[in-house]
């Protein structure tokens, strides 16, 4: 891992573990695992953020990891398909219900959320 790599991976865990409880967010907690492009950093970012949902939310490790690649899967799925590729192969995830796709449209995503609430389409 090079100089650059070993100081941006440093100061972007440093920012994740200083977030406050109400900055804990979605965004501010999986916004910068996707513009991560280093193999080792995003082992070093994952395993941070595995890291904080154990002491944060006091759960198994096992539920830690599990929640943070379904929750990197799922906000990959807001980005374009590079992003969602690559985020899928760093992290080693997928979205969690369509998958590794990313030709997934506004109709298809729209039917799955209806299909996911219990509804009818309108």
């Amino acid at each position: 891992m090079g100089t650059g790599v070993a100081f941006m991976t440093y100061a972007t865990v440093e920012r994740l573990k200083a977030l406050g409880e109400d900055e804990f967010t979605y965004g501010n907690t999986l916004g910068p695992a996707m513009s991560i492009i280093d193999p080792d950093e995003a082992q070093a970012y994952f395993r941070a953020l595995v890291d904080e949902y154990e002491r944060r939310g006091d759960v198994h490790p096992e539920k830690s990891v599990w929640m943070a690649k379904v929750n990197l899967g799922y906000y990959a799925g807001y980005y374009d398909s590079a992003t969602m590729d690559r985020v899928y192969q760093l992290y080693q995830t997928q979205h969690p219900y369509f998958g590794t796709r990313t030709d997934v449209g506004v109709a298809e995503t729209y039917l799955k959320g209806v299909e996911l609430a219990g509804r009818e389409v309108p």
